[in-house]
């Protein structure tokens, strides 16, 4: 049967299926934010100390959202004391390979590396 424009439209699943996907991307992406998040909940509903909230270091790309998905990328990320500490930042430390290696080369824990580029996108790494 043809439908005419009066008549709704039978409900789509199309959101519920996005949803799932949305979810399952976390799920792989960012396997530690239920924890994150659950001690939040806790915190708002039922009144249980509320989580420190980590400290987002001087940057220019990092901002506490980002800080935060990044932290619930791995578990020694999430575990850690929630400062992120600066290895290398090129307005301070000049533009030059060498300046990246001079901050990064004897470090043994987990890092980021965050690149904008010139048409303003953020790409980045994580080693852990």
């Amino acid at each position: 049967p043809v439908k005419h424009a009066a008549e709704p439209a039978e409900p789509s699943e199309a959101p519920d299926v996005e949803l799932r996907a949305v979810v399952e991307h976390l799920k792989t992406s960012s396997p530690y934010l239920p924890s994150a998040v659950a001690p939040c909940f806790a915190a708002a509903l039922i009144g249980a100390p509320a989580p420190k909230a980590p400290c987002v270091p001087q940057s220019r790309i990092l901002d506490a959202g980002l800080t935060f998905l990044l932290r619930g990328m791995e578990a020694r990320l999430w575990e850690s004391d929630g400062d992120l500490h600066p290895l290398y930042r090129d307005w301070r430390d000049g533009r030059s390979f060498n300046g990246l290696l001079k901050g990064a080369l004897h470090y043994d824990g987990p890092a980021v590396l965050l690149v904008r580029t010139s048409e303003g996108q953020v790409i980045g790494a994580v080693s852990t």
